[in-house]
């Protein structure tokens, strides 16, 4: 299977509250490859790659947290 990339931008109060390391961590558990950065506007980008399965627990992961995200594959 391909590796894929997805990028998500992830509103609410997601920075300065440990929101890019706890995700860095998880991502890291999961075997998914990126980055995770804080955006001048208050939001955070994660750009994720891995397997598409992988890629889709991950989002599912992301979404439990108490925060609006959008995903562009």
């Amino acid at each position: 299977m391909a590796r894929k990339t997805v990028i998500m931008r992830v509103t609410g109060m997601v920075q300065g509250v440990g929101f890019r390391y706890t995700t860095k961590h998880l991502a890291y558990k999961m075997n998914i490859s990126g980055i995770v950065k804080n955006l001048q506007d208050g939001s955070v980008e994660i750009q994720a790659i891995a397997e598409e399965d992988d890629l889709e627990k991950f989002i599912e992961a992301v979404k439990k947290r108490p925060v609006s995200i959008s995903a562009n594959w």
